[in-house]
Parts: C-alpha cells; structure tokens; sequence
C-alpha cells in the first residue's frame, strides 16, 4: 500500500521544469522530411544509369534488327538477281542453241540445194559438151565428105586430063616434040597438084575451125559459170 503512493509523487513535475521536455519534441518531425525529398532524388538518380542502359539496349536490338533486315533485304535481293541472271543466261543460251540449230539447218538446205544445183548443172553441162563434140564430128564428116567429093572430082579430071595428054603423045611426029609435050604436061600437072593440095589445105583448117568452134564455146561457157560462182 505505500509503494502505490508514493508512485504518483515521483512523476509530479516541478514548476520550473514542466515546458522543458515538450518543446524540444515538436522539431523532430520536421527534421526528418529532408531525408525523405533527398532519397527519390538519389533513387531517380541511381535509376539515370539504368533507364540509360535499357534505352542503349533497345537501341542496340533496334540497330540489330535493322541490320538483320537489311543482311534479309541484300540476300533476297542477291537471291533475286541470280535468279534473274540465272533466267537470263538459260533464256539466251536457250536462243543461241535455237539459232545454231536454225543457222545449221539453213546451211545444210542451202548446201543440199547447192549440190543439187550442182549436179543438174553438171548434168546438163555433161550434155552439153556432148552435145558440142557430137556437133563437131557432125562438122568434120561434112567437111571430109566436101574435100573427098573435090578430090575425086580432081581425080577424074586429072585422068581425063593424062588421058588426053596420052592421045597427044601418040600423035607427035618426031622425039623432039614428044619432050616437049611430056614437059608441058609435067608442069600443067605439077601446077595443079599444088593448087589442088593448097585447096585441100585451106579446106582442112576451116574444116578443123569449124569443128572446134563448138566445143570451144562449151569451154567459154564453162569458164564464165565458174567467175560467176566463184
């Protein structure tokens, strides 16, 4: 019972002492709030670096992407162009193979139809040269059967002629005028043996001209075929 009253004496204040302990614990409060303003400036500062760094990230994967997109763009372009190249080369080889086998074509119809002209002119120029040289022979015939009739012609007169000469030798009166016919008709006949050999002679040039002349043509006519082929 005495320690409950003398409890409540101790906790009595003094006079002189009763505003001391109240005053001083009114700052405290206020005190603190300058703590709290500077933490979410070191907390927005600290979050500076970090804000910095995701926005290097993302720029870093955007960078990324972009250089990705591009490597996709040239590939497929590089893909597109070989595709095209490739195209291009198979289509022109596709009409250069078509030309040769069209310029080959060609050739082998011009060089069959050069050769079947060929053989037809050969043929023809066969026949044609036949042609001159049985011409010629024609010719010659003629023209020997010409000269055979002028010297059988010559032969008869010529025996008429000594057969005539023979009557005047039997008629001469004295060896005197028998030389001297003998030596006309010596002379008589001599002149005509070359006049008849001179004719003979003449004939037998034109007649070889006149056999030449066509198979000289075929050879005109063959030598200006080959300047106009050649």
């Amino acid at each position: 019972m005495t320690d409950r009253k003398t409890a409540p004496k101790s906790k009595a204040p003094a006079k002189g002492k009763a505003s001391a302990p109240t005053s001083p614990a009114k700052p405290a409060p206020k005190a603190a709030e300058p703590a709290t303003k500077a933490a979410p400036a070191k907390a927005a500062e600290a979050e500076k670096p970090v804000q910095t760094a995701a926005k290097a990230g993302e720029t870093a994967v955007t960078e990324v992407k972009k250089t990705q997109a591009a490597t996709q763009d040239a590939a497929a372009k590089t893909i597109q162009e070989g595709s095209n190249t490739m195209a291009n080369t198979t289509e022109k080889m596709t009409d250069k193979t078509t030309d040769m086998v069209n310029n080959m074509s060609e050739r082998a119809k011009a060089a069959s139809e050069k050769t079947t002209q060929m053989m037809s002119q050969a043929g023809e120029f066969g026949r044609g040269n036949m042609e001159a040289f049985v011409q010629a022979g024609k010719i010659g015939a003629e023209g020997m059967q010409e000269i055979g009739r002028d010297n059988m012609e010559f032969a008869k007169k010529n025996f008429e002629d000594a057969s005539s000469a023979m009557k005047d030798f039997t008629s001469v009166k004295s060896p005197t005028e028998l030389f001297q016919l003998q030596g006309e008709y010596a002379r008589k006949n001599f002149d005509v043996m070359v006049e008849q050999s001179s004719k003979n002679t003449e004939k037998m040039v034109k007649l070889w001209g006149d056999m030449f002349q066509p198979i000289s043509s075929r050879m005109a006519e063959a030598g200006e075929k080959m300047k106009i082929e050649a």
